[in-house]
Protein backbone atom coordinates (compact mmCIF):
# COMPACT_ATOMS: atom_id res chain seq x y z
CA UNK A 1 0.00 0.00 0.00
CA UNK A 2 2.88 2.38 0.78
CA UNK A 3 4.41 1.68 -2.62
CA UNK A 4 1.14 2.53 -4.33
CA UNK A 5 0.61 5.72 -2.32
CA UNK A 6 4.19 6.87 -2.88
CA UNK A 7 3.81 6.18 -6.60
CA UNK A 8 0.59 8.19 -6.68
CA UNK A 9 2.26 10.91 -4.66
CA UNK A 10 5.15 11.03 -7.14
CA UNK A 11 2.73 11.26 -10.06
CA UNK A 12 0.75 14.00 -8.37
CA UNK A 13 3.83 15.99 -7.46
CA UNK A 14 5.00 15.77 -11.08
CA UNK A 15 1.61 16.94 -12.25
CA UNK A 16 1.55 19.95 -9.93
CA UNK A 17 4.72 21.48 -11.39
CA UNK A 18 3.84 23.84 -14.22
CA UNK A 19 6.18 25.25 -16.81
CA UNK A 20 4.29 28.51 -17.01
CA UNK A 21 2.56 29.37 -13.71
CA UNK A 22 1.09 32.63 -15.10
CA UNK A 23 -1.02 30.71 -17.60
CA UNK A 24 -2.65 28.71 -14.83
CA UNK A 25 -4.10 31.50 -12.76
CA UNK A 26 -6.80 29.32 -11.20
CA UNK A 27 -4.18 27.17 -9.47
CA UNK A 28 -3.86 28.44 -5.91
CA UNK A 29 -0.38 29.33 -4.78
CA UNK A 30 -1.14 28.11 -1.28
CA UNK A 31 -1.40 24.51 -2.44
CA UNK A 32 1.53 22.65 -1.05
CA UNK A 33 3.05 19.31 -1.78
CA UNK A 34 1.93 18.07 1.66
CA UNK A 35 -1.69 18.75 0.80
CA UNK A 36 -1.32 16.88 -2.47
CA UNK A 37 0.41 14.00 -0.67
CA UNK A 38 -2.36 13.85 1.95
CA UNK A 39 -4.92 13.88 -0.82
CA UNK A 40 -3.18 11.12 -2.71
CA UNK A 41 -2.85 8.98 0.42
CA UNK A 42 -6.59 9.16 1.05
CA UNK A 43 -7.51 7.93 -2.44
CA UNK A 44 -6.92 4.85 -4.52
CA UNK A 45 -7.74 5.93 -8.10
CA UNK A 46 -6.50 8.83 -10.16
CA UNK A 47 -7.40 10.13 -13.60
CA UNK A 48 -5.07 12.41 -15.50
CA UNK A 49 -5.38 14.25 -18.78
CA UNK A 50 -3.33 16.80 -20.65
CA UNK A 51 -4.50 19.73 -22.73
CA UNK A 52 -3.03 22.81 -24.36
CA UNK A 53 -3.97 26.41 -23.77
CA UNK A 54 -3.14 29.74 -25.38
CA UNK A 55 -3.00 32.39 -22.66
CA UNK A 56 -3.99 35.92 -23.69
CA UNK A 57 -1.00 38.23 -23.84
CA UNK A 58 -1.28 41.82 -22.63
CA UNK A 59 0.52 43.48 -25.57
CA UNK A 60 1.74 40.59 -27.71
CA UNK A 61 -0.97 40.03 -30.26
CA UNK A 62 1.44 38.30 -32.62
CA UNK A 63 3.10 36.00 -30.08
CA UNK A 64 1.19 33.01 -28.87
CA UNK A 65 2.63 30.06 -27.08
CA UNK A 66 1.23 26.78 -25.97
CA UNK A 67 1.74 25.45 -22.48
CA UNK A 68 1.29 21.84 -21.52
CA UNK A 69 0.10 20.96 -18.06
CA UNK A 70 -1.74 18.15 -16.40
CA UNK A 71 -4.82 18.24 -14.20
CA UNK A 72 -5.34 15.39 -11.82
CA UNK A 73 -8.78 14.36 -10.67
CA UNK A 74 -8.89 12.19 -7.61
CA UNK A 75 -11.80 9.81 -7.09
CA UNK A 76 -12.72 8.06 -3.88
CA UNK A 77 -12.64 4.30 -4.11
CA UNK A 78 -15.89 2.35 -4.17
CA UNK A 79 -14.81 0.46 -1.05
CA UNK A 80 -14.63 3.70 0.94
CA UNK A 81 -18.19 4.67 0.08
CA UNK A 82 -19.56 1.19 0.78
CA UNK A 83 -17.67 0.68 4.04
CA UNK A 84 -19.25 3.68 5.74
CA UNK A 85 -22.09 2.63 8.00
CA UNK A 86 -25.48 3.78 6.84
CA UNK A 87 -26.89 6.20 9.35
CA UNK A 88 -30.57 6.12 10.02
CA UNK A 89 -32.51 9.20 9.28
CA UNK A 90 -34.35 10.77 12.18
CA UNK A 91 -36.98 11.79 9.68
CA UNK A 92 -37.79 8.13 8.98
CA UNK A 93 -38.82 7.62 12.58
CA UNK A 94 -41.00 10.73 12.48
CA UNK A 95 -42.64 9.60 9.24
CA UNK A 96 -43.22 6.12 10.67
CA UNK A 97 -44.76 7.59 13.82
CA UNK A 98 -46.94 9.93 11.73
CA UNK A 99 -48.17 7.06 9.54
CA UNK A 100 -48.97 4.91 12.58
CA UNK A 101 -50.87 7.81 14.12
CA UNK A 102 -52.81 8.32 10.87
CA UNK A 103 -53.64 4.60 10.70
CA UNK A 104 -54.88 4.64 14.29
CA UNK A 105 -56.97 7.73 13.60
CA UNK A 106 -58.37 6.16 10.43
CA UNK A 107 -59.25 2.96 12.31
CA UNK A 108 -60.95 5.01 15.04
CA UNK A 109 -62.95 6.97 12.46
CA UNK A 110 -63.97 3.76 10.68
CA UNK A 111 -65.26 2.36 13.98
CA UNK A 112 -67.18 5.59 14.58
CA UNK A 113 -68.71 5.33 11.10
CA UNK A 114 -69.83 1.75 11.85
CA UNK A 115 -71.40 2.85 15.15
CA UNK A 116 -73.16 5.78 13.49
CA UNK A 117 -74.52 3.52 10.73
CA UNK A 118 -75.97 1.17 13.35
CA UNK A 119 -77.53 4.10 15.22
CA UNK A 120 -78.87 5.48 11.95
CA UNK A 121 -80.52 2.13 11.14
CA UNK A 122 -82.10 2.06 14.61
CA UNK A 123 -83.42 5.60 14.18
CA UNK A 124 -84.84 4.76 10.75
CA UNK A 125 -86.67 1.77 12.24
CA UNK A 126 -88.01 3.97 15.03
CA UNK A 127 -89.11 6.58 12.51
CA UNK A 128 -90.86 3.98 10.40
CA UNK A 129 -92.49 2.63 13.56
CA UNK A 130 -93.59 6.13 14.51
CA UNK A 131 -95.13 6.66 11.08
CA UNK A 132 -97.03 3.39 11.50
CA UNK A 133 -98.19 4.50 14.95
CA UNK A 134 -99.36 7.86 13.59
CA UNK A 135 -101.30 6.11 10.83
CA UNK A 136 -102.85 3.77 13.40
CA UNK A 137 -103.73 6.74 15.63
CA UNK A 138 -105.43 8.50 12.73
CA UNK A 139 -107.41 5.33 11.92
CA UNK A 140 -108.43 4.93 15.58
CA UNK A 141 -109.56 8.57 15.75
CA UNK A 142 -111.78 8.02 12.72
CA UNK A 143 -113.21 4.89 14.34
CA UNK A 144 -113.76 6.86 17.56
CA UNK A 145 -115.54 9.65 15.69
CA UNK A 146 -117.73 7.06 13.95
CA UNK A 147 -118.55 5.34 17.25
CA UNK A 148 -119.29 8.67 18.87
CA UNK A 149 -121.59 9.52 16.01
CA UNK A 150 -123.42 6.19 16.35
CA UNK A 151 -123.70 6.57 20.12
CA UNK A 152 -125.01 10.11 19.77
CA UNK A 153 -127.54 9.04 17.16
CA UNK A 154 -128.75 6.11 19.29
CA UNK A 155 -129.01 8.36 22.35
CA UNK A 156 -130.95 10.90 20.35
CA UNK A 157 -133.37 8.20 19.23
CA UNK A 158 -133.74 6.89 22.73
CA UNK A 159 -134.40 10.38 24.05
CA UNK A 160 -137.00 10.97 21.40
CA UNK A 161 -138.77 7.77 22.25
CA UNK A 162 -139.01 8.61 25.85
Amino acid sequence: MDDVSSEISDKLSDNVLFTNPESCSNFQASTSLNTVTELSNSTTKTCTHTHTCNPPGPDDDIHTHTCFHTHTQVFASEDDTNSRPKRTSGNREAVKKYREKKKAQTAYLEEEVKKLKVINQQLLRKLQGQALLEAELLRLRKVFVQLKGKIDSELALKLQIE
